[in-house]
């Protein structure tokens, strides 16, 4: 019987795994951007749900630049300072990782 092999992606920067502290920072960073209550995961997938918060946080980013920026600085292991200039494929391929984490819908159920 084969064993199924997950295809594993190589990004330049790793994300690591999501710890409790982080659920604090990403709700700061929520309520500056005034759209905590407005994600509901409700009957959605985690792709779908993923989709959704990534385009609300697009559109909200400007209110919380330096949040933004250390958090996900923090899970890649380098400086706010160097996150903020990265190049936009960099960053997206950091917000990919961030939504294609495991638990992810359930990380982000814990901030509403």
């Amino acid at each position: 019987m084969a064993k199924e092999v997950k295809e594993t992606k190589e990004y330049k920067y790793e994300m690591r795994n999501l710890k409790a502290k982080d659920v604090f920072a990403m709700s700061k960073i929520l309520k500056k951007m005034n759209i905590k209550n407005d994600l509901d995961p409700t009957g959605k997938t985690q792709a779908q749900f993923g989709q959704e918060f990534f385009m609300t946080i697009l559109e909200n980013i400007g209110n919380a630049e330096d949040e933004f920026n250390a958090f996900f600085a923090d899970l890649v292991g380098i400086s706010k300072e160097e996150f903020a200039e990265l190049g936009f494929d960099e960053v997206f391929e950091i917000l990919e990782q961030f939504k294609e984490q495991d638990g992810i819908k359930r990380f982000l159920q814990l901030l509403k």
